[in-house]
């Protein structure tokens, strides 16, 4: 079995049991309720870093693509000015604009992580940009900043941090309707179950 399908029947296995439902509402108001929240581990953060990174590569052959074309079927030159600036905005374009519509990248919704503020808000452009620039910090030193999660009492990164962001595990949209703190709109009513509350029912 191939790395990518353990990484796919992982995500099919889905989030812990209480976390909170998720529709990704186009709003900049608080749409989850973090105190107590899941927030994932490494494994299922590298996961959702590994999926996009498939798409970024299909996105890049793509432009190269429409670049040849566009140069009449000859390679562009790799020192190429407005070439290079093309595939380095594809990966700032792609997470500023999930980031901030929704929070859901498409790695994200197959491991069934959000991005939220601090107060439980879809991240606005800004914030969305610091988040982005603080991760090239999070992976410069061999990745340290991603391993902290290992040691940080709330599982955060150095970027989640830096940023006044977070990645919090939500249930797929049709749970909602049986989610008894979740509205019918798929918005968060009241506090989701979190570590302590499963720690109290002995889990």
């Amino acid at each position: 079995m191939t790395a990518v399908n353990l990484l796919a029947k992982s995500a099919r296995a889905g989030p812990a049991r209480g976390a909170p439902s998720y529709n990704a509402p186009m709003t900049r108001e608080p749409v989850l309720d973090i105190h107590g929240a899941l927030c994932p581990g490494l494994f299922r953060r590298l996961a959702s870093v590994l999926y996009d990174s498939l798409v970024l590569i299909a996105l890049a052959f793509l432009a190269a693509g429409i670049a040849v074309a566009i140069n009449r079927g000859e390679a562009v030159n790799p020192g190429n000015l407005l070439f290079s600036l093309s595939l380095t905005a594809i990966p700032v374009v792609f997470f500023l604009w999930f980031w901030t519509h929704g929070g859901q990248t498409v790695g994200m919704k197959a491991w069934r992580l959000v991005l939220v503020t601090d107060t439980g808000a879809i991240p606005g452009t800004a914030r969305a940009a610091l988040r982005l620039a603080t991760s090239l910090l999070s992976w410069a030193p061999f990745g340290l900043g991603y391993l902290w999660v290992l040691v940080d009492p709330d599982h955060l990164a150095w970027h989640d941090r830096l940023s006044g962001t977070r990645l919090v595990l939500v249930l797929p949209p049709q749970s909602a309707d049986h989610h008894p703190s979740m509205h019918p709109t798929g918005q968060p009513q009241g506090q989701p179950e979190g570590r302590q509350a499963r720690k109290r029912r002995g889990e």
